[in-house]
């Protein structure tokens, strides 16, 4: 029985054979010939290596045994910089990408858009035969013009009927929100507060027309007849309509003066940013957050002046925190001046 079963094993059991090559020679012995790969030799280069923006001691970070670096010339410094692999691709992106020159917008621009915005609203009021849509237009006009409302009015007037469809919509949106406004009581018009139905007529139907019809507030201001005042007014008890989340940038602000800079230096990676930190006294510390917090436009005067003082070296990061700005306005403001830079030097080749 057991010789039975190894047979049958046996016979099971598939034999895969060797493809016998074409110019095989059965007379030759011949054995095949392993090639060594020849192990190539690391280049250990600059032994005592640290990078100059980083301060890392590796080319590539977790590699101790690559010993080389990148040169790359920074302009600002005027110096050719050592650097790490991941710093001197960093650097050599930031110098191959040029900056769009914005070109700056002139009251000539805006008041053109508007006066193309209050042409648009007449139409529509004659479309639809009813005077109270030529504000039907967004007057927002921020470095480009927003168009959100004669986007969504569809003004290539290609549809007439959707056009009619949508400037209705929006008609009854505001010929409730007045119908509201002047029902109050005599009391409430003498103290100037709004009613009750028209807060929760406009604080529901806002949030509508902004996320499902794309418009932007100015646009929805114009549509219910609301302003910023009526949404952010400290109504005493009852507190304002709209509580305003405090920013990223805000909330660094809550960082006690005397831990900016040694926290800074902690979290900080780039050498230079350090080096200007460390120059800084603390009264003009205590001078920029002092003036910061006072208005927009004194929060933009100081961050022009942190860029313009430490030549563009000091990180967003630190500036953030002193001012509490956004990191979008920073970025913002330190583009608007290198483009002003490159436009007076331009200005100035032109003149010699």
């Amino acid at each position: 029985m057991e010789l039975q079963k190894e047979a049958s094993l046996t016979r099971n059991k598939r034999v895969i054979k060797q493809k016998v090559p074409i110019d095989y020679n059965p007379y030759e012995d011949t054995k095949k010939i392993v090639k060594k790969k020849k192990k190539r030799q690391k280049v250990f280069k600059e032994a005592g290596f640290q990078c100059d923006r980083c301060g890392g001691e590796n080319f590539l970070k977790g590699n101790k045994q690559v010993r080389k670096c990148r040169h790359v010339y920074d302009a600002e410094t005027r110096k050719t910089l050592k650097l790490c692999n991941a710093c001197g691709l960093k650097l050599k992106r930031k110098l191959n990408r040029k900056d769009k020159i914005v070109s700056p917008v002139t009251e000539t621009d805006k008041e053109k858009y508007l006066q193309e915005g209050r042409a648009f609203g007449e139409d529509i009021a004659e479309l639809v035969n009813d005077e109270e849509a030529k504000q039907f237009f967004c007057p927002k006009f921020r470095g480009k013009p927003c168009r959100c409302l004669q986007t969504f009015m569809q003004s290539d007037m290609n549809d007439i009927t959707e056009v009619k469809k949508r400037a209705y919509l929006l008609l009854r949106y505001h010929k409730k929100a007045k119908e509201l406004m002047g029902a109050a009581t005599e009391e409430t018009k003498l103290s100037g507060v709004r009613s009750k139905e028209f807060d929760h007529f406009v604080l529901t139907n806002r949030d509508y027309l902004k996320s499902q019809l794309r418009l932007c507030e100015q646009a929805v201001q114009k549509v219910l007849g609301y302003s910023n005042n009526f949404l952010y007014k400290n109504k005493g008890k009852e507190g304002k309509r709209i509580s305003i989340k405090p920013t990223a940038g805000s909330e660094k602000l809550s960082t006690a003066l005397d831990v900016i800079v040694p926290s800074h230096e902690e979290q900080c990676s780039d050498l230079n940013c350090k080096r200007q930190v460390g120059t800084i006294p603390e009264q003009d510390l205590r001078n920029w957050r002092e003036k910061s917090q006072s208005g927009q436009n004194s929060r933009k005067l100081v961050i022009q002046e942190m860029v313009g003082r430490f030549s563009g070296q000091l990180c967003r990061q630190f500036i953030q925190v002193v001012t509490g700005a956004g990191i979008s306005s920073i970025a913002r403001v330190a583009r608007e001046m290198r483009n002003k830079k490159g436009q007076s030097s331009e200005s100035d080749v032109e003149q010699h």
